[in-house]
């Protein structure tokens, strides 16, 4: 469901209109949790998770493109007890599309 549209002109320095959309989702993704140890050593853990994520999809549609680029997922909620960890340390939660 859509939330919001804007039209932005001259977008990261690309002359011309930008669309930008601000979409709510509702998903089952791969989450990867990653733990590096502290004190400098060398630690890195990941822990993959499978769960339901809700949130605001912010995607851009750059002027002449064919279509648009998702930028982040903002404000979300996890289908976990992990939602809990995040709410009591008021951290702020945004997932970053992976590049292939």
């Amino acid at each position: 469901m859509e939330e919001k549209q804007e039209l932005i002109e001259n977008l990261d320095g690309i002359p011309g209109t930008s669309i930008v959309k601000h979409i709510h989702v509702d998903v089952i993704c791969q989450v990867v949790l990653e733990q590096v140890g502290d004190g400098g050593k060398q630690l890195k853990i990941e822990d993959i998770h499978r769960m339901r994520v809700a949130g605001t999809a912010i995607l851009v549609k750059p002027p002449r493109a064919a279509s648009a680029k998702l930028l982040r997922v903002e404000n979300i909620g996890l289908d976990s007890l992990l939602n809990l960890l995040f709410l009591n340390q008021q951290s702020l939660l945004v997932f970053y599309p992976m590049d292939d």
